[in-house]
């Protein structure tokens, strides 16, 4: 799967690609600070409000989170 045009004005994206079922996971590194992370989007064949509900739920679960390098 391609990632959005605006993704790529930022991140170098890796071969490395995973997917879910209702989204992709790419391995990249931001060219600004060059360090590695990991972009999440939804795949474009998923229901956009069901795919929307999703991923905020994970992002609150993730910000919940206490990690060292948070």
């Amino acid at each position: 799967m391609e990632p959005r045009t605006y993704l790529k004005d930022s991140f170098e994206f890796l071969p490395d690609e995973r997917f879910g079922g209702m989204a992709v996971v790419r391995k990249a590194y931001l060219d600004e600070a060059g360090t590695a992370c990991a972009l999440k989007y939804p795949v474009r064949e998923s229901s956009e409000g069901l795919a929307s509900l999703s991923l905020n739920r994970e992002l609150q679960a993730l910000s919940d989170l206490e990690h060292e390098n948070k």
